[in-house]
């Protein structure tokens, strides 16, 4: 069904396919699904009336973010964890995202589907990477790409002429 953002920004996103999050997604759509109408939120207002928890199929208010911080801190904190904002669901998944890509091309599709504009504001915002990350990700370079010292140079240089070539492909100013 889509999301819009918090700039208005509207569009359709993908989970990464991570089985345990998906089955949860899954349960949730499902139950969600069999309870209100189509038109309705994906994540509903529950709405309290004498100890009675409905959700219903109106829209969201004005002051939602208030309530839903609200309720997932009260969450968090039943089951003993330190509480979360919503939008850290999203950076975690961004994060996780940007940790598994392997090209440029998986850099691009994850900032499409966080509705970024460009590349750099995911980069500036989401891979932000650890020491550690750092370290272990410049080690495995040249691994990956299975370079040989003996013919190093020219498979340097073939990676770099792909990756400019699809950084090139993807310029708005293409051809001009």
């Amino acid at each position: 069904m889509g999301v819009k953002t918090k700039n208005r920004k509207a569009g359709l996103t993908r989970l990464l396919e991570i089985p345990d999050l998906l089955q949860v997604v899954e349960d949730w759509d499902r139950f969600v699904r069999t309870q209100l109408p189509p038109t309705a939120p994906w994540y509903p207002i529950i709405d309290m009336a004498f100890g009675v928890q409905t959700m219903t199929a109106d829209q969201p208010g004005r002051y939602r973010q208030v309530r839903l911080t609200a309720n997932i801190k009260m969450l968090f904190e039943k089951v003993g964890l330190p509480p979360m904002s919503a939008h850290k669901f999203r950076h975690g998944h961004a994060v996780y995202g940007l940790k598994q890509a392997r090209e440029v091309s998986d850099l691009k599709a994850i900032s499409m589907n966080l509705m970024h504009s460009s590349i750099g504001i995911t980069d500036s915002i989401y891979a932000v990477l650890s020491d550690k990350d750092m370290q272990e990700r410049i080690a495995r370079l040249g691994q990956a790409v299975g370079v040989q010292p003996t013919n190093g140079k020219e498979k340097l240089a073939a990676m770099l002429r792909e990756v400019l070539a699809q950084l090139e492909a993807s310029s708005p100013t293409n051809g001009v």
